[in-house]
């Protein structure tokens, strides 16, 4: 029993000995030979195509060419927008200072003041014309109610023109703000905030759709030889340049930018004890008017003070 038990055992062990040795050599090749010929049986794998999206180049190939930039290949035909030129109405703005109240004033009549100067058409700059001299006015040709007119101009901008109605405003008035608006709207009724040196302005005075013509000298309607005040018949070119080199006849009532009359000149002057000009006073429609209007708007250009502008807002006891 114990001797069946001893052969029982021994056999057990080589039967586990000999599971785990080593294939022959003989094996393993066959089994080699037999994968080798499966596999070329099997079709040849592709290399898979790059999907549309895929940046990276086949290799081989070319990069694509660079566009052109779309300015070079612009034919050289087409003309290309001039860079617009500053407006020399607003010469010298930067520089003006104003209170937090006439900031936010600045601001809010900016874009009704742009909107106002009808007469700004086609425009170049000219600094100097009789006794203008070095002031940033403008030369315009503009169109309006069927006529076309020439006018030179010096403008202001918005700065400039807060500043003096905040300037007036303060001296005379009682309520600043109130005193403000009705100055800025009694200017934009007037003249739109457009100051003509000379030529012609076209006003649709009876609401016909035909302009009246009047001509200008220092921001004061005048009468000249060569055309009628208020006349609705188109103006021919001679008669235009006529505008600018005919002696005045008449002045008339009214300075802008306010559409101030000698009477209230010449009562601000005496109130505020100032020298009474010598020009423009008397007698009425005599043309040193336009002369004295020319004097103080070229000394309120580069000051805080227009004296047409205070004289009007003193006048009104705003």
């Amino acid at each position: 029993m114990r001797t069946s038990f001893l052969i029982t055992s021994l056999l057990i062990g080589i039967t586990a000995l000999q599971a785990c040795a080593p294939e022959p050599s003989s094996v393993r090749d066959d089994a080699q030979k037999v994968a080798k010929s499966d596999t070329a049986n099997e079709p040849p794998k592709q290399e898979p195509e790059p999907r549309p999206t895929d940046p990276t180049p086949v290799a081989n190939e070319p990069a694509p060419p660079v566009p052109e930039p779309i300015e070079a290949a612009t034919p050289s035909t087409v003309e290309r927008p001039k860079p617009k030129e500053p407006d020399v109405d607003l010469a010298g703005e930067e520089r003006i200072a104003l209170s937090p109240q006439g900031e936010h004033f600045q601001h809010a009549i900016a874009g009704r003041l742009r909107g106002a100067k009808y007469m700004e058409g086609v425009c170049r700059p000219v600094d100097q014309w009789g006794n203008w001299r070095h002031f940033p006015m403008k030369l315009c040709r503009y169109k309006t109610s069927g006529q076309t007119a020439e006018v030179l101009m010096l403008n202001p901008g918005p700065r400039r023109l807060t500043q003096w109605i905040e300037d007036a405003c303060t001296s005379f008035a009682k309520n600043l703000v109130r005193c403000m608006h009705a100055t800025f709207n009694r200017i934009m009724h007037q003249s739109g905030a457009q100051f003509p040196v000379a030529g012609i302005v076209i006003e649709d005075m009876d609401r016909n759709g035909r302009g009246n013509v009047y001509a200008f000298r220092n921001g004061v309607t005048v009468t000249i030889p060569s055309i009628r005040t208020a006349t609705e018949r188109l103006l021919t070119e001679s008669e235009i340049a006529s505008s600018f080199t005919d002696n005045p006849i008449i002045t008339h009532a009214f300075a802008r930018p306010s559409s101030t009359t000698r009477a209230q000149l010449i009562s601000y002057f005496k109130a505020q004890s100032l020298p009474l000009p010598s020009n423009g006073t008397f007698p009425r429609r005599d043309n040193s008017f336009n002369e004295l209007t020319r004097e103080l708007y070229q000394q309120a250009w580069n000051s805080r003070q227009n004296h047409i502008i205070r004289a009007w807002v003193y006048a009104q006891r705003l």
